[in-house]
């Protein structure tokens, strides 16, 4: 008797873990859903929106963040690359 009600409580243990764990994946799914992307928009490098060249050593990049209350910008990583292709698979040069 004592093995069997071992048994139900480390069963109702586990049903109450997988109770929980499905809450949180939805509640995270949620939230991804209701917090779109924080992609920047508008990217230019020296004022231009697709330049064919850079002339300058040191060009200057810009863009524009979706507005996202309560969220801001804390860092950044420009991929530059001669090709599309270099670029897909992440790699600049």
């Amino acid at each position: 008797m004592k093995l069997a009600n071992s048994i139900l409580l480390v069963l109702l243990l586990l049903a109450i873990l997988a109770v929980e764990l499905t809450l949180y994946r939805t509640k995270k799914a949620r939230h991804i859903q209701e917090n779109p992307s924080f992609s920047p928009a508008e990217l230019r490098c020296d004022e231009l929106k697709n330049p064919e060249g850079v002339d300058f050593p040191k060009p200057a990049f810009s863009w524009i963040l979706p507005a996202a209350q309560g969220r801001q910008q804390a860092a950044y990583e420009i991929l530059i690359a001669s090709s599309t292709n270099s670029l897909d698979r992440n790699v600049g040069d």
